[in-house]
């Protein structure tokens, strides 16, 4: 349906706004379509978006279920010079550690405490 209504406005000449965009990648990440929410992603960096913590910082906390996905929006984050929070952070670790990646888990709590902050039960 967001594919459909995306090629309407494009046939349309009408340019989405950023909204449109964050919507289908929330919607298409919610439901587990990582790819597509890729997709939506790279269209809202063509369309000229720069990445809000904010942003950041919602799909890392929806998605710390999946490694992959979450190492996708970390590195977006990096690339934006967006630096994490104790909920980012806590995230990270929980992500690591859940996907079997004990080692990179201390890394992160490491990085975190030499940051000033303390993991959290987020």
């Amino acid at each position: 349906m967001v594919s459909t209504l995306f090629n309407d406005m494009e046939i349309d000449g009408i340019e989405p706004i950023a909204k449109f965009f964050k919507a289908a990648v929330f919607a298409y990440s919610r439901a587990g379509q990582f790819e597509k929410a890729k997709v939506y992603f790279g269209k809202l960096e063509e369309a000229g978006f720069e990445g809000k913590p904010k942003f950041f910082k919602t799909m890392l906390s929806q998605r710390r279920q999946n490694h992959e996905e979450f190492m996708f929006w970390r590195r977006k984050m990096r690339e934006a010079d967006i630096p994490l929070d104790i909920a980012g952070y806590t995230s990270l670790i929980t992500s690591y550690s859940r996907a079997g990646f004990f080692k990179q888990s201390i890394n992160v709590l490491s990085e975190m405490r030499e940051d000033g902050l303390e993991p959290n039960s987020y």
